[in-house]
């Protein structure tokens, strides 16, 4: 079962009928796009949205939409000759199901092959899928590539999450760090636990990762860094929440937020925009993935909103 559904950023969108959402047995919601293979929305089962999405998308079928769960394949940023981030993000995808399952849970399914212009660009013959089950507080996605040639292809991906979060505007004093051991006592900027040992590359020198004495990232300027080899579980910790971010088969986990200047470069996101999300993204980049034909490859990132009040 599914509907069309236009939330107020979808206004502009000249294919609403590809605009499919789903609501769980408690409530819960996400809104999908074909462009893409997009996840547009999702509103845990209290109503609130998770995810960001710029009320400036373009939805013409060129541009990719800016927010929500972006695919990148088959190549990150511009670490090799194909168009930043690849095409499947701009590429037109096929629903295969969208559900409500037996034990409750929201369940979509969207999937794209090769065609002559993906093969123009990146001579292979694959399948990619993308799977999301939703209810309550959580929410899973899995990508899956397929080598459906017969030839063996390399690749890198990301699954490129815009997390909703509020961030103070530059220049706004903010909160100290939390107290060693108290992950609930979080500060009033978004802050990332877990990756404090990881190697990591970060493309703005000129404003160095801010880690407090307990490990733990603060968003207080602008950050694009790769923590590569990263853990199974990291947190994004809010003023009112930690999200819970577990992923398996990528190797390497991508935080970014354009802050003032960066946001300035970019022509569909508002003025104040970096002030709204943090993207928690998982990827694979620094080793790629080789495919052999027939081989399917998979990575899941998956996502558990712990309200302050609730937080071990």
């Amino acid at each position: 079962m599914h509907a069309s559904q236009s939330y107020p950023a979808h206004a502009e969108h000249p294919l609403h009928a590809d605009l499919i959402a789903l609501s769980s047995s408690d409530g819960a919601q996400i809104s999908v796009s074909l462009h893409g293979g997009h996840i547009c929305s999702w509103r845990t089962a209290d109503g609130i949205e998770r995810l960001f999405l710029s009320p400036l998308t373009k939805w013409d079928a060129p541009s990719a939409i800016r927010g929500g769960i972006p695919v990148v394949f088959p190549q990150f940023a511009g670490r090799g000759p194909l168009p930043k981030h690849g095409f499947a993000r701009t590429s037109q995808w096929t629903l295969i199901a969208s559900e409500l399952r037996a034990n409750g849970e929201g369940f979509v399914h969207m999937t794209m092959s090769d065609t002559a212009e993906t093969r123009s660009q990146f001579p292979f013959a694959f399948k990619l899928d993308l799977q999301a089950n939703f209810a309550g507080a959580s929410l899973s996605t899995a990508l899956l590539v397929t080598n459906t040639g017969e030839q063996s292809f390399d690749f890198t991906c990301a699954l490129h999450t815009y997390l909703a979060a509020e961030v103070p505007a530059a220049g706004t004093p903010v909160a100290g760090s939390p107290a060693a051991g108290s992950p609930a006592a979080v500060p009033s900027q978004p802050a990332i636990l877990g990756l404090s040992t990881c190697r990591y590359e970060n493309s703005i020198p000129a404003d160095p990762l801010n880690f407090d004495g307990n490990g733990t990232l603060h968003i207080t300027s602008e950050v694009d860094s790769i923590f590569f080899q990263a853990p199974a579980t990291v947190e994004l910790a809010t003023s009112n929440m930690v999200m819970q971010i577990q992923q398996g088969g990528f190797e390497d986990i991508v935080v970014w937020n354009p802050w003032v200047a960066g946001t300035e470069k970019i022509g569909d996101l508002m003025p104040d925009a970096y002030q709204h999300f943090v993207c928690v993204e998982a990827a694979t980049i620094e080793h790629p993935v080789t495919l052999a034909p027939g081989v399917q490859w998979r990575g899941h990132q998956e996502f558990l909103v712990k309200p302050i009040a609730h937080v071990d």
